[in-house]
Order: C-alpha cells, then sequence, then structure tokens
C-alpha cells in the first residue's frame, strides 16, 4: 500500500512537471507570437465577442464536417 501511495505522488510531480513544461512552451509560443505581430487588437467588448464568435462557428462547422464524413 505504501509503494502504490509513492508511486502516485511520484507520478502526479511527472504530470505536474508535464503541465508546467506545456505552459511554459505555450507561453513562450504566445510572446513569440507577439513579438512577431501576429496578434490583434480590439476597440470594444463587442468587437472582440464578434470575433470569437465567427471562431465558435468556424470551429463547429469544422467538427459538423468531419462527423458527416
Amino acid at each position: 500500500m505504501k509503494n502504490l501511495r509513492i508511486h502516485k505522488l511520484v507520478q502526479g510531480q511527472a504530470d505536474d512537471a508535464d503541465r508546467l513544461a506545456a505552459l511554459r512552451n505555450a507561453a513562450q509560443e504566445g510572446i513569440a507570437d507577439i513579438d512577431a505581430g501576429r496578434f490583434k487588437t480590439f476597440v470594444s467588448k463587442q468587437e472582440l465577442r464578434t470575433h470569437l464568435q465567427a471562431i465558435a462557428a468556424k470551429a463547429r462547422t469544422s467538427i459538423h464536417q468531419a462527423r458527416s464524413r
């Protein structure tokens, strides 16, 4: 039983390390995009909302098409 708890603890630490590495990579990628000018600015909440709704609609369409194949 003790070995199982130790194994779970070690596995949890490994999972945490993996998540932290993924977060660091995502942050570095985001910073690189900003540095390269790959970003969009919005002048209002509504403009941002409209942009996000368009992205969501496109994603839903892609998913629907993939499931229909």
